[in-house]
């Protein structure tokens, strides 16, 4: 699968970029700092499928053509059913509660654990009032749409 770089950002072109973990693997793993990346994002993966999470959006450095990200950002949706959704909500507080952000010490944890920021993707970034998923898709220089990866996982 070939994905649309801006040639002068090195940002993906507006929308959401559906990719398979393989496809992902395949265009974002040029570097040793990439493979680990990677590998966390898997880890990630493994506990939102834990609870049946529909999909994941990545962003940040990593959805670049940047050769060393410092780190990965994703956002994660879950189901618009109520009763499936609380269970989701119920399944990742014993799985694994610092994706609930209840702290900022949570967020270091996370950030020391997954080497990622992760948020989820209906809930309102602080500075900018956009849900995650919507501020994923601003340039935070220019406020310029920009593109996201969409991994589906269901």
């Amino acid at each position: 699968m070939a994905l649309d770089f801006n040639p002068n950002t090195g940002l993906l072109e507006p929308g959401e970029h559906k990719v398979t973990l393989k496809e992902l693997e395949e265009n974002f793993s040029f570097s040793d700092k990439r493979k680990q990346l990677i590998g966390k994002l898997k880890d990630i993966i493994n506990v939102l499928k834990q609870i049946n999470c529909e999909r994941l959006y990545v962003d940040g450095s990593f959805a670049t053509e940047k050769f060393e990200p410092g780190d990965i950002d994703v956002c994660w949706e879950l189901s618009t059913d109520p009763i499936i959704k609380t269970q989701q909500l119920r399944d990742l507080n014993r799985i694994e509660p610092l994706f609930f952000l209840r702290s900022d010490s949570d967020r270091d944890e996370l950030k020391a654990k997954y080497n990622a920021d992760i948020f989820p993707a209906n809930v309102r970034e602080g500075s900018t009032g956009l849900m995650f998923k919507d501020f994923f898709q601003k340039d935070k220089d220019t406020n310029s749409p920009k593109g996201i990866l969409l991994i589906e996982l269901i």
